[in-house]
């Protein structure tokens, strides 16, 4: 119970300091409790791993970057519903990191489908950085699994605008070929073809 006092009002010193420039809502302790480290079936080489940066956090429970680490190598290691959790915590503890809301969307929308929720991920780590090219094609992509079309076409003319090229070039296609703009798509995918040739281009 001691530790768990200690852990909440370091949590408040955080708030109260970052605070001091703009209003943030306070941190829940609650949401920062850490997952289990898996045990089991899994290699000791990786448990042993994976304990050793969950440690870490315990002793620096408000460095976003001791989160982060953790959050990367349960991602890496399949664990993903752990990794989601952490990237969120990571998230919460450095608002102006756009690595952590990031990953987390991305996990969120290829693990779980939830398009919706990672759009919302992602679009708090866009407000952090909005000239980082892949967000922006996955921004397009998930709002067009979501038939949002408008919103996803002005994803791919701004990852055009940041010089993505091909990708979102292929991006729009996909659009003309959900609106049954067949002439459309086939003129853009054979004028990128001349510059880019790609047999998934052909393909399409």
């Amino acid at each position: 119970m001691y530790g768990y006092l200690n852990f909440a009002r370091l949590l408040l010193v955080v708030v109260i300091i970052s605070g001091c420039t703009e209003f943030r809502a306070p941190i829940d302790p609650e949401s920062m409790q850490l997952p289990e480290v898996p045990s089991g079936n899994e290699e000791l080489e990786l448990i042993s791993f994976l304990q050793a940066l969950h440690d870490a956090v315990i002793q620096n429970p408000i460095e976003a970057e001791a989160r982060g680490r953790l959050a990367m190598a349960y991602d890496v290691n399949g664990f993903s519903e752990r990794a989601i959790t952490v990237y969120g915590q990571a998230a919460s503890l450095a608002r102006d990191e756009f690595n952590w809301p990031y990953f987390q969307a991305l996990l969120v929308a290829r693990i779980n489908n939830d398009y919706a929720r990672g759009l919302e991920l992602l679009g708090n780590a866009i407000e952090i950085d909005d000239s980082y090219v892949p967000a922006w094609l996955s921004r397009g992509a998930w709002l067009r699994e979501l038939d949002r079309m408008k919103e996803a076409r002005a994803a791919y003319e701004r990852a055009t605008e940041l010089g993505a090229g091909a990708p979102a070039a292929v991006g729009i296609a996909h659009l003309y070929l959900n609106n049954g703009e067949f002439e459309q798509a086939k003129d853009l995918l054979e004028s990128l073809v001349e510059t880019a040739p790609d047999p998934r281009i052909d393909a399409l």
